[in-house]
């Protein structure tokens, strides 16, 4: 009886890092390459987003994404990414037609499934919606 208590003792810690470790998606497994879409959360605003995270030469995050908007693609400017946990916060600036704009996009991935909220702003003010990508079939982007 002692020594199976002893048994379950010794093993709960492992089994509680074993648990801890299932929750949050390695750091590896959000590096790909996402597709989707984005909607407005007032109006009638939407288009496609792809984005594509992987690690830099230095080990860090890197980001590209780029909007597709009435069916034109605007190429964007990264100026911060952060990836935690499977958590994304990335910022990019913007240019569509003849505005240009800086959007925050904050999303969690589960499974092969990125999505969350984002903040646009422009001189026509803030606008808020959500997005959600699908991870794209085929390799991803290679870690260094």
């Amino acid at each position: 009886m002692i020594l199976r208590a002893l048994s379950v003792l010794l093993l709960l810690p492992f089994a509680l890092l074993r648990a801890a470790e299932t929750k949050a998606p390695p750091m590896a497994e959000v590096a790909g390459t996402f597709s989707g879409r984005w909607s407005a959360d007032e109006g009638d605003a939407a288009g496609g987003l792809e984005l594509t995270l992987r690690r830099d030469e230095k080990a860090m995050w890197a980001a590209e994404a780029t909007l597709v908007f009435e069916g034109a693609r605007a190429p964007t400017s990264i100026k911060s990414v952060k990836v935690e946990a499977g958590k994304v916060v990335i910022v990019f600036d913007w240019r569509i037609q003849d505005a240009s704009g800086q959007s925050k996009i904050s999303g969690e991935l589960a499974g092969d499934t990125l999505s969350g909220v984002y903040e646009s702003s422009n001189a026509e003010g803030v606008t808020r919606g959500k997005w959600t990508l699908k991870r794209a079939a085929g390799p991803s982007p290679k870690q260094s």
